[in-house]
């Protein structure tokens, strides 16, 4: 009788995870990985689900959300330029889904985490730019 390796160790679970982790976010879909590998959509949930204990949307939901916290604090893309990267087309949508996961808006967190500047909308303030482009405080 041939021994059955332990679910997190498919190597459907494990190339999933591996998508995720390598970015393939937006592009992602249980639906055409299933198709791709053969196997149902509803099998490979469960099965995921099982080896992973979130459900595949869960897991999905919290990739971009690290991904998205990463390029809000680490880059100077907007709110919605980051929505877009991540595959969503509504970027309240995106604000939805981020205060739900962190429980507080992608503009909040950019701000009281201390990226002030060239801001969460991607827009260095008058007085801001006047400074970087001059090397001078302006006046007022």
């Amino acid at each position: 009788m041939k021994r059955q390796q332990p679910i997190e160790h498919d190597w459907r679970i494990r190339e999933l995870q591996a998508a995720f982790d390598g970015g393939k976010i937006p592009k992602l879909s249980l639906k055409t990985f299933a198709k791709a590998n053969r196997v149902s959509p509803k099998w490979l949930g469960r099965l995921f689900k099982r080896a992973t204990g979130a459900s595949f949307c869960e897991y999905a939901r919290g990739a971009r959300m690290q991904v998205a916290q990463s390029l809000l604090l680490r880059s100077d893309m907007s709110v919605k330029q980051v929505a877009l990267t991540l595959g969503y087309r509504d970027t309240g949508n995106f604000c939805h889904d981020f205060k739900r996961y962190y429980g507080v808006t992608p503009r909040t967190m950019a701000v009281t985490t201390g990226k002030t500047g060239h801001g969460v909308d991607g827009m260095l303030s008058a007085s801001r730019a006047q400074t970087e482009l001059t090397g001078t405080e302006s006046a007022g």
